[in-house]
C-alpha cells in the first residue's frame, strides 16, 4: 500500500519545493494538482524532464489531480467542454512524463438537476468527456478515476451508486473514493451513523477504488483537517477496507495551515498509524 500527500498543502511553493516537500515528509507518492495551485497555466512544460529526475531522486510514485477549479466538462457552453477536456489531456501527458500511474477527475456540474431537459444532456455530456479521456489516458499507460462529491445533486456521477453504474459500462475507468467528501454527504443529510453506510459504499464499489482520499472534517465544511483532528471515526471504514484487501494508494489531501509541513508529518503519520491497526 503506497501512502502520499496531495500538493494541496503546498500552495505557497513552487513544483520543485512541492515535490522536494513531499519527499522529504518521507511520502510513497505524491498527487500534484494539474492546475492550481501546483501548475499555474504559467508552468512551462519543458521542466517535466528535470522534475521527473527530482521525483526518482525520492523514490517517489505519482498520481495527477486533474482540473479542479473552472473548467466544467458538462458545461452547455461547447468552448468550455473543449477546453475541459484539452486540459484533462494536458494533465494526462504530464502524468505520462513524470513516471506517473493514476489521473483524478471531478464529475461535472449540472445547475438545475431537478429538470431533465438539463440533467440528460449533462450526463450525455459527461459520457462523452470520459469515453475521450479514457481512449487518450488508455493510450499513455495511465488509470483515469473518478472521484465521489459531498453534492451529489448538481454533480452527476458524483456519487458511489452512480460512478458504478459509469465503472460497470466503462471498461478501465476507477474510482478515487473520497472519505472525507463521502462523510460530509451522509452529514448534511442528517444521516444516522454515517461512517457505517460510507462502508456499506465502499464495499458495493470496492473491486474498482485504486485510490483513497483520507482526510478528516467537522461535519459541516470540506475541512481537509489531518485524521483525529476532526469527527470521523474511522475504525468501521477501515475494517471494510481490510476485508475488501484493499492494496491500493492512500492520498493524505490535507489544506494548508500555518505549518504545512509539521501537518503533513502529523497527517502521514497518523493515517499510517490507522491502517496498521
Amino acid at each position: 500500500m503506497k501512502f502520499g500527500l496531495s500538493g494541496l498543502l503546498f500552495p505557497h511553493l513552487d513544483m520543485e519545493e512541492v515535490i522536494s516537500s513531499i519527499g522529504k515528509l518521507g511520502a510513497d507518492h505524491a498527487e500534484l494538482i494539474f492546475d492550481l495551485p501546483n501548475f499555474t497555466p504559467e508552468f512551462n512544460l519543458n521542466k517535466l524532464p528535470k522534475l521527473r529526475k527530482l521525483v526518482n531522486s525520492y523514490g517517489l510514485a505519482i498520481s495527477i489531480h486533474g482540473p479542479i477549479w473552472d473548467l466544467n466538462p458538462t458545461s452547455w457552453h461547447a468552448t468550455v467542454r473543449d477546453l475541459a477536456l484539452k486540459y484533462l489531456k494536458k494533465s494526462i501527458d504530464v502524468c505520462n512524463a513524470l513516471g506517473g500511474e493514476i489521473i483524478v477527475i471531478h464529475p461535472g456540474r449540472c445547475p438545475f438537476p431537478h429538470e431533465e431537459r438539463f440533467l440528460l444532456p449533462a450526463q450525455e455530456r459527461f459520457l462523452n468527456f470520459i469515453q475521450s479521456s479514457l481512449k487518450y489516458a488508455r493510450n499513455r499507460g495511465v488509470k483515469l478515476t473518478l472521484e465521489n462529491f459531498p453534492m451529489n445533486t448538481e454533480f452527476p456521477y458524483s456519487s458511489p451508486q452512480e460512478m458504478l453504474t459509469l465503472v460497470k459500462e466503462l471498461d478501465d475507468l476507477k474510482i478515487t473514493f473520497d472519505v472525507g467528501h463521502a462523510f460530509l454527504n451522509k452529514t448534511w443529510q442528517k444521516l444516522c451513523s454515517p461512517e457505517k453506510k460510507i462502508a456499506e459504499e465502499i464495499k458495493m464499489v470496492g473491486e474498482y477504488i485504486t485510490n483513497i482520499h483520507f482526510h478528516d472534517n467537522r461535519g459541516e465544511r470540506d475541512d481537509h483537517l489531518p485524521p483525529g483532528k476532526g469527527i470521523i471515526n474511522f475504525t468501521p471504514i477501515l475494517k471494510t477496507l481490510r476485508k475488501i484487501n484493499y492494496n491500493g494508494w492512500v492520498t493524505v489531501e490535507l489544506h494548508k495551515t500555518e505549518d504545512p509541513i509539521e501537518t503533513g508529518r502529523i497527517g502521514l503519520e497518523k493515517t499510517r498509524e490507522l491502517f496498521r491497526r
